[in-house]
């Protein structure tokens, strides 16, 4: 029998803006490579259609749960459609979280600013 890979998840932190810890964000810490990179090199490209589509993978395969709701107090679903009815400021700041959270967990060696040297070296950025 084989090593099994797992679906790790984790509540999102904010360290740089605390009030956002209230947010209840449960995302996927365990994915594929592809989608790690197909979604930094997405949002980097700076093309709208680009970055809406990295948008649209983040919430369809990485976000898991949240406790969100819209002015009117109703539910915001946890799929790539609720995550693109975000405000650009909130949606920016939960993938800023999830990639540094998934660019410094695990065992790799970390560099000193937290980041994955594996993230930085494939991406051409530090996290």
């Amino acid at each position: 029998m084989g090593y099994r890979l797992s679906d790790t998840t984790k509540k999102l932190e904010f360290p740089d803006n605390p009030d956002l810890n209230e947010i209840a964000a449960e995302v996927s810490l365990d994915v594929p490579l592809s989608t790690f990179f197909d979604i930094q090199v997405m949002v980097a490209s700076e093309k709208p259609e680009s970055v809406r589509d990295a948008c649209l993978i983040f919430g369809q395969e990485i976000l898991k749960s949240w406790d969100l709701q819209d002015n009117d107090g109703k539910d915001i679903p946890a799929t790539g459609a609720g995550f693109l009815s975000l405000p650009m400021m909130l949606a920016t700041e939960i993938m800023t979280s999830w990639t540094t959270q998934v660019g410094s967990s695990g065992k790799s060696s970390p560099s000193l600013n937290g980041g994955s040297q594996l993230v930085e070296a494939a991406t051409g950025t530090a996290t």
